[in-house]
């Protein structure tokens, strides 16, 4: 946040966006932006544009109480979204572990509840020269583990789910941690739910959204299904398409991820094929891609 502010702009901590309210129409709209301050107070605050970069339960309630927003079938849409718990673990050990890949999936532990793991080492900056490693365990469909103290969350981590990645993580001791919880924060994905997903360029002029729920599909980014990088992409698209709405000029790349390996490919192909062919067949069922192998595809584009 320190080089967002370098750069002139004020970060405005300590509040918490009820609705958005627009005043003229079409290029000319200028919208207002109501929130809730530390004190219960509420506030507005004019808007030339507005990036819609919160998670699906709170942009949902944005749109309950928005007049505005819910008469737009895109973002009504947005209420027959579900959504899921998660936590956020990050770890800091006493020694440096380096595991095969720095992104990494975990399932099959607990029921319902699945995981990654990221080496921070190797994907952030601000830890790369760190003599240990950093580590972040990010659990989705956590409702079960919500209750568990930090303590168990930690002892569960180190003990049952690291070492199956690496047994060295069983001889390592926790300096210091981080737990987050999340609940409600994070969109639960499902057949059909694609049509309630807003794309990052809505039909209200200077409105924008961003997060792991915005549309994926033919010319959104690739990290579609992977919700944090998405959220990431997604934000920086978001970022770019208001500055151009405002007549600047957008700056800020966005790399696409690395094509899937020849295999990968391959094996999309054939499910293609298949499933071309199972709609000419009343009653065949409907194959999906191997587990194994949409594993291997997330850990690439991470």
């Amino acid at each position: 946040m320190e080089s967002t502010r370098q750069k002139g702009c004020t970060i405005m901590t300590g509040r918490r966006a009820t609705h958005v309210m627009a005043e003229g129409s079409g290029q000319s709209t200028m919208y207002r932006i109501a929130t809730t301050n530390a004190s219960g107070q509420v506030e507005e605050w004019a808007a030339d544009a507005v990036v819609l970069a919160v998670g699906v339960k709170a942009l949902q309630g944005i749109v309950q109480k928005s007049p505005l927003l819910a008469s737009i079938p895109t973002f009504a849409g947005l209420m027959n979204l579900g959504i899921i718990d998660a936590i956020a673990v990050r770890l800091w050990l006493d020694r440096r572990i380096v595991p095969e890949s720095p992104s990494n999936v975990l399932a099959g532990f607990e029921r319902n509840v699945g995981a990654t793991f990221f080496d921070l080492n190797a994907l952030q900056d601000q830890y790369r020269d760190e003599e240990n490693s950093v580590l972040e365990v990010d659990f989705y469909g956590a409702s079960s583990l919500l209750p568990m103290t930090d303590d168990q969350l930690v002892e569960r981590i180190m003990n049952h789910y690291l070492p199956t990645a690496n047994t060295a993580y069983a001889a390592a001791t926790v300096l210091n941690r981080s737990v987050v919880r999340v609940q409600g924060g994070v969109t639960a994905f499902s057949p059909g739910s694609h049509h309630y997903l807003p794309p990052v360029v809505t039909s209200l002029p200077g409105v924008f959204c961003a997060g792991d729920c915005v549309r994926q599909g033919p010319g959104s980014h690739g990290a579609k299904g992977l919700c944090q990088e998405k959220a990431y992409a997604t934000g920086l698209q978001a970022g770019n398409a208001a500055a151009e709405f405002l007549g600047f000029t957008p700056y800020t790349p966005v790399l696409e991820p690395e094509e899937d390996e020849q295999h990968i490919r391959a094996a999309r192909e054939a499910i293609k094929t298949l499933r071309d062919a199972a709609t000419m067949l009343p009653g065949l069922p409907l194959p999906t891609l191997p587990k194994p192998l949409e594993m291997i595809k997330q850990r690439r584009r991470s």
